[in-house]
């Protein structure tokens, strides 16, 4: 039987590559709202869906993607945190394992997502499957 540990090491694996843990995230202060105080990116809670949009959004904004790119990036950003479609995990980590850099890689899921748009989501899918098929990859 495998231990707890053994068993969430996988899942924090997944989730901290989808959001950076704190001292690693980019700099950043969030407004205060209503219900809650203004807070710097490392006091985020990346288990919050809010909080992890923030974390995704500073890192984007840090490194000067355009806005109507965001999209693409939230939502791959959830995807590996949720580990769904398990696809999406599985071509970050080919990717990994080929050199690529976490921002690369990100840039190669979102561009994936935003071509299949709109399409049958077997057309991700795919599309996620021919990501870092080979360590020569240009995808």
């Amino acid at each position: 039987m495998v231990g707890s540990g053994e068993a969430l090491f996988p899942v924090i694996e997944r989730r901290t590559f989808a959001v950076p843990e704190p001292g690693q995230r980019a700099d950043g202060t969030v407004a205060a709202t209503a219900d809650r105080r203004a807070r710097s990116a490392d006091e985020l809670d990346a288990a919050d869906e809010r909080d992890r949009r923030l974390i995704t959004l500073l890192g984007l904004s840090a490194r000067g993607l355009p806005q109507q790119s965001f999209g693409a990036y939230l939502t791959v950003a959830e995807q590996l945190w949720t580990g769904e479609p398990a696809e999406a995990w599985a071509a970050a980590q080919r990717m990994h394992a080929s050199g690529l850099s976490r921002d690369a890689i990100l840039d190669r899921l979102a561009r994936a997502c935003t071509q299949t748009e709109g399409k049958d989501p077997a057309a991700y899918v795919e599309a996620l499957a021919k990501l870092g098929s080979s360590a020569r990859s240009r995808n």
